[in-house]
């Protein structure tokens, strides 16, 4: 009997060519997709497939192209106007504005995969002693925090990093490149080889220029003669570093050079009136005016009137041969004294010498001023300028003639004119965008950022550019100094913050890379002028969607702030209970310190009872009733830890050199004081004569 179950059915097992055929064709379907990945994700110069026509293929003038239709010379890009250059063609010496030689692209020409230096000065420049003093003085200032004074790369700086990475953590200085010695190494000694200059003149300029490695560049802060000045030096350094004796001319004697080297006093120069009628030194002078920003607070007919010109003698009308009263020194005698360029020329370098008496008030002006970084060539054409805006008797005036003149040989006192009244500035009145603007003009925030209302200033390369607006733009910032960064949208919030605390979040430059310098002090406004402030800066242009916005947002009102904490004196009680008697100091040093004291502006921030009050003493320690021996709490470096210290002398001598090492926090708000302090540019003997002065102010002990 057969079995009824169902067989299974066997398929035909398929030909090898099929199975071979269908494997093939899935492998291939794969590569249409392949090719689409790689093309989506590899650059290519070609033009992009266009299944819709975008902007890109529009009709335009391409530049340097040909277009036959629109001019006779079918040239897309118009010739510059017959007579005139390009600004960047004023500086096609290579060698004197590059440091390197370019070809007719302006491209360097490369040896050896570096630029083709150029090994000595350009023609331009003569190397002479000035400019070897004048090469030492920048380099003293600008280099040697990090270089040494001597050039061996052991600068406050690097001696202050490496005692951070001994005496804390090695962590604190990781990814830091010490400064270069800038003297070349014997390879087999180590020793220090004399006459051997390890770059040629143009890369030193070029490096003093742009930087290297993690050296900034100082392009924006030394001028072109100033760079070659400093290479000049830096060579006058190497070649002169550790000369033995034998080499040295017997002609030269040794001891005179010691004795020449030891700081003097230079008597000041004889007057020499100088023709100021050239119309070249005019104009550099007005250029000098405006980039020193001495139209912020001298009042002339080329530059707009501010609030702050209410605040220094009014330049308008000119003040040559006129005589004015001042007093010598801050808060000291008055007399009365002709403008002329004898007085021009130290009211520059040294403003605290002879500060005007306000005619309305019969009080000095403020002493604001700072010392002015210019050559005599420079104060020369500043003068000319000055001088343009008119004069007594063309400006010549005649100077003052000694007491025991007779009176028929004396110049009459009624010839001298009045210096002209500095003019009261009306309040701040209008809308919330006109007092925002006021504010923006007397609190000087126009000569770093740029808008379309005011003048165009070298400084605003240091600021971001307010001009079409910034609110609502997305910037990259660091969260404090050298901190981590992020990008954030600017809106009215980051605008508050900024004012109040301009350290918090620091903007960076899109073109370099870097964030800009940290060197906005807080601004001292009310919530109200803050508004104020916002509502100009939104009128300027804004992302955001457009609202009404003519007066600042209605915000509920805020409770009003208290004024700014002023630097706490010790009380009377305490330092009649804590207070030594005063140490026997030198009164001669001590009388230098408070003239160093007075001439580094030390006494604008740290009050004193030799000198004024002022609004700033609230940034900083007062020393009224005497600092020494007090405890203190201090940062250890810009928002370091916090430790307790005894203020002594060699606190002072390092608050002097490295004012950011121990940062003192303010009693009344916990918070550690702004660091603005610079470093002084003082010698040991001058900071004994500050500490001399400063003991005198009091010493305490527990």
């Amino acid at each position: 009997m057969s079995d009824p179950t169902p067989k299974p059915v066997s398929l035909p097992k398929p030909p090898f060519w099929a199975i071979s055929f269908v494997v093939i064709a899935i492998t291939a379907s794969w590569i249409p997709l392949a090719l689409i990945a790689k093309a989506r994700t590899t650059p290519s110069v070609k033009p992009r497939i266009h299944i819709f026509q975008d902007m890109d293929v529009q009709p335009k003038l391409k530049p340097q192209g040909f277009e036959p239709a629109l001019f006779a010379d079918h040239r897309a890009m118009r010739p510059q106007v017959e007579g005139t250059v390009a600004r960047t063609q004023l500086q096609l010496d290579d060698h004197y504005y590059r440091g390197y030689a370019t070809d007719g692209n302006l491209k360097p020409i490369e040896e050896g995969g570096q630029p083709k230096w150029f090994e000595g000065l350009p023609e331009q420049v003569k190397l002479d002693r000035a400019l070897l003093m004048r090469g030492k003085e920048r380099f003293n200032i600008f280099c040697s925090p990090c270089h040494g004074l001597a050039g061996e790369g052991d600068g406050m700086v690097a001696r202050r990093a490496k005692q951070l990475a001994e005496t804390i953590s090695p962590k604190l200085t990781e990814g830091w490149v010490a400064p270069f010695n800038l003297h070349q190494k014997d390879p087999n000694s180590g020793n220090l080889v004399y006459g051997q200059p390890i770059y040629p003149a143009g890369k030193l300029y070029n490096t003093i220029a742009h930087g290297a490695r993690s050296m900034p560049g100082y392009g924006s802060q030394i001028d072109v003669a100033d760079r070659w000045a400093v290479a000049a030096y830096v060579h006058a350094l190497q070649f002169a570093y550790n000369v033995p004796k034998d080499q040295i001319p017997s002609t030269i004697d040794l001891s005179q050079i010691a004795e020449a080297m030891k700081p003097k006093e230079e008597p000041a120069a004889p007057a020499e009136d100088i023709d100021l009628s050239d119309p070249a030194m005019i104009a550099e002078g007005k250029q000098l005016f405006q980039a020193n920003a001495c139209f912020s607070c001298h009042k002339t007919p080329d530059f707009p009137p501010m609030p702050t010109h209410a605040q220094a003698p009014n330049f308008e009308g000119g003040i040559f041969g006129h005589q004015v009263t001042v007093t010598l020194g801050v808060g000291g005698d008055k007399k009365k004294v002709t403008v002329d360029q004898t007085y021009f020329r130290e009211s520059v370098k040294n403003p605290l010498a002879k500060i005007v008496v306000n005619d309305q008030t019969g009080q000095a002006f403020q002493p604001i001023m700072p010392p002015l970084p210019l050559t005599d060539q420079q104060i020369n054409s500043l003068m000319a300028y000055v001088h343009s805006l008119g004069s007594v008797e063309g400006g010549h005036a005649e100077p003052a003639k000694p007491e025991a003149e007779t009176k028929s040989e004396a110049k009459p006192e009624a010839d001298a004119k009045p210096m002209p009244k500095a003019e009261a500035q009306p309040a701040a009145g209008g809308d919330a965008v006109t007092r925002g603007k006021n504010l923006f003009q007397s609190m000087a925030c126009f000569t770093c950022h740029k808008t379309p209302d005011f003048p165009d200033m070298p400084t605003h390369a240091q600021a971001p550019s307010y001009v079409g607006g910034i609110l609502g733009h997305e910037v990259e910032v660091t969260l404090g100094i050298g901190g981590p960064r992020k990008k954030v949208t600017i809106d009215e919030d980051y605008i508050r913050e900024s004012i109040q605390n301009p350290l918090a979040k620091i903007a960076v430059d899109e073109k370099n890379g870097q964030a800009f310098q940290p060197i906005m002090p807080p601004l001292p406004v009310t919530d109200a002028q803050m508004d104020d402030l916002v509502a100009y800066i939104r009128s300027l242009g804004t992302a955001e969607p457009k609202t009404e916005h003519t007066e600042a947002k209605a915000q509920p009102k805020a409770e009003p702030k208290a004024a700014a904490p002023q630097a706490k004196p010790m009380p009377k009680s305490e330092a009649a209970e804590h207070a030594a008697a005063a140490p026997k100091l030198d009164p001669e040093a001590v009388a230098r310190g408070k003239q160093l004291f007075q001439t580094n502006a030390c006494f604008s921030c740290h009050k004193t009872p030799d000198f004024p009050d002022m609004p700033t003493h609230a940034q900083a320690p007062s020393y009224v009733g005497g600092i020494i021996g007090h405890k203190v709490e201090v940062t250890v470096g810009v928002g370091g830890p916090k430790k307790t210290i005894t203020v002594d002398e060699d606190y002072i001598r390092e608050s002097v050199k490295n004012p950011m090492a121990k940062i003192v926090v303010n009693e009344k708000t916990g918070q550690a004081y702004m660091p603005i302090m610079p470093p002084l540019p003082v010698t040991d003997a001058q900071i004994d004569d500050i500490i001399a002065y400063i003991k005198s102010l009091g010493v305490h002990t527990e």
